[in-house]
């Protein structure tokens, strides 16, 4: 699938993309408990899939312009996607996991948890903390990437660490760091920095 647009949306599309599912979920949903008080549940079900639905987007949006931005970064700068491409499976999967237990509670298959003991608990916060670090790797890839390509040069993080920032204040960052990404890919003359984000695509 073709994810190029995520590179030349401008950071307001991409704000209302990433932001007003979840907007539009809490209108909806203070509008039928207004009405209704029974709509709760109905409300609690739907949660799970809003999750799945915004963090669908927003790992896709970050996958997009990681493999980009690697593929135009210069031989001078090491960088593995692989690795990148491990850390972000990791806040995946808690995200995922978040949904998946939510969706169990709240249709009434608590059951699911009876026997469970602190093993579970701890595996959850392992995996919770491991989650922290693999994002701060993500922010820390992304920014170096994009400094770095829009410098074609090697980078310290004195360099990048205000766009490292920009990223971790999501989503007003956006505002900020989106632009940046749309110098570089709107009609983008680089035809063979784009012939290897679309092999490294081919490649997922």
């Amino acid at each position: 699938m073709n994810l190029n647009f995520f590179l030349t949306m401008k950071h307001w599309q991409l704000f209302l993309l990433l932001m007003g599912i979840p907007m539009a979920f809490q209108i909806g949903a203070i509008s039928i408990l207004a009405d209704n008080l029974d709509g709760l549940e109905m409300i609690m079900q739907a949660l799970p899939y809003v999750i799945i639905l915004v963090a669908g987007f927003f790992f896709a949006w970050f996958h997009t312009l990681g493999a980009a931005l690697y593929a135009k970064l210069p031989e001078s700068v090491p960088m593995s996607l692989l690795t990148f491409r491990l850390m972000l499976a990791i806040p995946a999967t808690f995200v995922l996991s978040i949904a998946v237990i939510a969706w169990l509670v709240f249709t009434d298959h608590t059951e699911v948890f009876r026997g469970m003991d602190e093993t579970f608990v701890s595996a959850f916060l392992m995996l919770y903390f491991v989650s922290l670090f693999a994002t701060l790797y993500l922010l820390y890839f992304i920014s170096k990437c994009l400094v770095s390509v829009e410098e074609q040069a090697p980078v310290t993080f004195k360099r990048y660490v205000g766009t490292f920032f920009a990223l971790w204040f999501f989503p007003l960052g956006i505002w900020f760091f989106q632009p940046r990404v749309n110098a570089i890919f709107d009609g983008s003359n680089d035809n063979e920095g784009m012939s290897r984000y679309d092999n490294i695509i081919d490649t997922f």
